[in-house]
């Protein structure tokens, strides 16, 4: 993985001498479709080649593959229940039923081949629609060779690879829809953002954290019927997802699978390479005391700083990079600064980053893209590497964690320090010359 690694960091570097060039040699000049069809063909060749060839990490694979089978053989409304343990909302469950069957249907066994791939295939293939879609914005915006070019930069980034085709995680799948409801508030339809988020929140949990970016465009709007019909829309999704799950639960039992999934791992950090585990607070419980205040306590005033300040931002730009770059934002200092994160907590970064490098057009995004997409394959990959060996815990004051740990810290500084020049409109540094959409 380190291999790929370099290969990648040469591949960016190409990339980028190659957009410099074409900035003082600009054409629309619309080019064969073949051309996308067969870069979007060939990395999911690619995907599909390597998927086999190892599971995944030894216990989210088992978890999918446990869980699709029970989905399938039992029945939606009786997923959860006393005879499995599970730790995700009933959104990625659907995926796992269609798993179940196609499996059963075929009759491939557990650890096949097939069924390898069958797992990562989700993951997969939101990848690729992530990669359509930052292909279709680039070509509106800068023409046929950038988006291809910004397509492949995206695609074959190690850490958006190492997740899906190598992890066997998901996500891509719910940051597909996080991406999904940015580009719905920045085109100014909330309800169709509402909808999004609701099934994000039904994926992963971890999506919440875009819960202001919402609000915040809801009281910019100051309407109180685009605030009952986003209600609406949003609520409407997220009860007719849950609907087969609750036939015979309690109404309110979705409530208490979310509190249990919140205090699961009441951890500083679990492998997160971030503040507590520079701090050497990793894998240690969140009840340890910092000046007398539990750090669990402490996740109180970060995230009251990191809501006011994006608010602030917010309120002081009217940019249309407002909303990818305040949720890029988010995201990062949450990982950063709040207790019990994961290794793969700061993922939708990724994709906000290079989003907000389409919306404006500065290097020193796509600069930060680059350190968070290194920094991130370093925090997955060496948590993988230990996990393939029954080593689920990095050791405090472990050397590679410590650097990546620093490495996020300053990538962290360095993207507020961004924030204020790019929202409050300080100096511009544009890689391309700016196109009108």
């Amino acid at each position: 993985m380190v291999g790929y690694g370099i290969f990648y960091v040469l591949f960016f570097t190409v990339v980028i001498l190659m957009l410099n060039k074409w900035k003082d040699n600009p054409t629309r000049q619309t080019y064969s479709r073949s051309v996308p069809i067969a870069l979007f063909a060939g990395i999911f060749m690619i995907r599909l080649a390597c998927a086999p060839l190892m599971s995944g990490h030894p216990i989210d694979f088992k978890d999918f593959e446990a869980w699709a089978s029970h989905a399938y053989s039992g029945g939606l409304p009786y997923f959860y229940g006393r005879h499995i343990f599970a730790d995700y909302p009933p959104g990625y469950v659907y995926v796992l039923y269609v798993i179940g069957f196609i499996r059963h249907m075929f009759g491939w066994g557990f650890h096949n081949p097939a069924t390898i791939t069958l797992i990562k295939l989700p993951a997969i293939t939101a990848d690729l629609i992530t990669g359509v879609a930052i292909y279709r914005l680039a070509k509106r915006q800068l023409g046929d060779r950038e988006a291809s070019a910004l397509a492949a930069l995206y695609l074959l980034n190690p850490a958006i690879l190492v997740n899906s085709t190598v992890w066997a995680q998901v996500d891509s799948v719910f940051t597909l829809f996080l991406l999904f409801m940015v580009l719905a508030l920045t085109a100014r339809k909330l309800p169709a953002a509402a909808i999004c988020f609701a099934i994000a929140v039904l994926i992963k949990p971890q999506s919440l954290v875009f819960a202001p970016l919402l609000l915040f465009a809801l009281i910019e709007r100051k309407s109180w019927k685009l605030w009952l019909y986003s209600l609406l829309y949003g609520l409407a999704a997220f009860v007719l997802l849950l609907i087969p799950f609750s036939l015979y639960r309690n109404p309110l039992w979705i409530v208490d699978q979310y509190r249990s999934m919140f205090g699961m791992y009441p951890y500083a950090s679990l492998n997160a390479f971030n503040l507590y585990a520079l701090l050497g607070a990793n894998g240690l419980p969140d009840s340890i005391k910092w000046l007398d205040i539990p750090y669990k306590h402490w996740d109180i005033l970060v995230i009251m700083i990191v809501l006011a300040l994006s608010a602030f931002l917010f309120s002081q730009s009217k940019d249309k990079i407002r909303y990818s770059y305040l949720g890029m934002l988010i995201v990062i200092l949450v990982f950063m600064f709040k207790t019990g994160m994961h290794e793969r907590y700061d993922y939708p970064a990724l994709v906000l980053a290079f989003l907000s490098f389409l919306q404006r057009k500065d290097n020193r995004i796509l600069y930060l893209f680059a350190g968070l997409s290194l920094a991130h394959f370093a925090n997955v990959a060496y948590v993988l590497r230990w996990s393939l060996n029954g080593k689920y815990l990095i050791a405090n004051h472990d050397e590679i964690m410590l650097l990546v740990s620093l490495a996020n810290l300053i990538i962290a500084v360095y993207a507020l320090k961004l924030a204020f020049e790019l929202l409050l409109h300080r100096k511009k540094q544009a890689v391309f010359p700016n196109v009108r959409l």
